[in-house]
């Protein structure tokens, strides 16, 4: 089994890793808005951590 965390929050992410059993990290908009820095920020951070996968995921929906 593969474990993802789902956040932008720099703090959760860094306590997931020295946990050891999360894999990556996967993100969108609606949380990096929650995160307390810039998105690009955000990003950068997150890669820092060195979980072996950052997935973000970008979506757009259209209402006819």
């Amino acid at each position: 089994m593969t474990l993802y965390l789902d956040s932008a929050i720099i703090s959760e992410a860094k306590i997931a890793r020295r946990f050891g059993w999360v894999k990556g990290i996967t993100t969108n908009p609606t949380l990096l808005a929650k995160s307390e820095f810039e998105p690009a920020e955000t990003l950068q951070k997150l890669r820092e951590i060195k979980c072996r996968t950052i997935l973000m995921i970008m979506f757009r929906c259209r209402i006819a």
